[in-house]
């Protein structure tokens, strides 16, 4: 949506209704809108959201030694 004008990808059927309107001079209420999706074979959907900080190497890297640390730990502590 991004490249429609709006702030971000997220299409709410409020926001498509908008773009509807903007785009052929329609108005349709968000909730028709909503209701029209399924019959398209559209359904809602939320953009994949990463953080611009996400650090793979970190991500794996804590994977492979403190989360093996974490969970030896606990199964340790369980029967105590």
């Amino acid at each position: 949506m991004i490249a429609a004008g709006y702030s971000n990808e997220r299409w709410t059927s409020k926001i498509v209704a908008d773009f509807i309107h903007n785009q052929f001079g329609i108005t349709m209420a968000p909730r028709t809108v909503r209701d029209l999706l399924p019959t398209l074979g559209l359904s809602p959907q939320m953009p994949v959201v990463q953080s611009h900080k996400h650090d793979d190497e970190a991500v794996l890297e804590w994977a492979r030694h403190t989360w093996k640390r974490l969970k030896k730990s606990r199964k340790s502590s369980a029967f105590r």
